[in-house]
């Protein structure tokens, strides 16, 4: 009986032991993603959002990019669908940008920040993610994602003038032809010789 009591007590204890380790979660294997549009003009602004794929939560996150900085100037970041979320940007003199990003609390999300740049040049840019972190050391991320913008020239303005309106009144009235009855009388020059008359 003593045997069985010993017996019971140590799959109890054992049972009770496994609930109290760790248990691991599984690694995820992410993507680093980068959307922006195809096309932008020059002296204008556009946003380029970073993030991850597959949505999952992150609490922390960091980023590395890197562009041609004489065709784009980099102008303002915001945390994007993270509640909470803050963190620093820092720009280099000739790219990389990197952003470190944090927040208390954990949040699901695969839209991660938002950052607006103004074109410089006409030309053909490439922004490129040379590393990307999630906060979480089990986790791969693959960075190398990337996207070419087209810098195009301003659209033409077009201008709109408007002629004066003229208007041009014709007024007609009763005609009235009045003749003189004033008798004439013709003198001779005094400075004409009779004969050329």
């Amino acid at each position: 009986m003593k045997t069985r009591k010993y017996v019971i007590l140590l799959v109890v204890g054992l049972l009770f032991l496994s609930l109290l380790a760790p248990l691991k979660v599984a690694a995820a294997d992410r993507k680093a993603t980068i959307s922006a549009p195809a096309e932008a003009q020059k002296d204008q602004t556009f946003t380029v959002t970073l993030g991850f794929s597959p949505k999952a939560d992150t609490r922390s996150c960091n980023f590395t990019l890197q562009y041609d900085n004489q065709l784009l100037k980099y102008v303002a970041g915001s945390a994007s669908n993270v509640s909470g979320m803050s963190g620093e940007i820092s720009i280099g003199d000739n790219s990389p940008l990197s952003m470190v990003l944090l927040t208390l609390s954990s949040a699901s999300a695969d839209k991660i920040i938002s950052l607006k740049f103004k074109v410089l040049k006409e030309g053909s840019a490439t922004i490129k993610v040379t590393a990307a972190s999630d906060g979480e050391q089990a986790n791969t991320v693959s960075a190398g994602a990337s996207r070419t913008i087209k810098l195009v020239a301003p659209a033409p303005t077009t201008t709109t003038t408007t002629a004066p309106k003229t208007t041009t009144t014709k007024t007609t009235g009763p005609t009235t032809t009045t003749a003189s009855t004033t008798p004439t009388t013709t003198l001779p020059d005094p400075d004409r010789h009779p004969s050329q008359a």
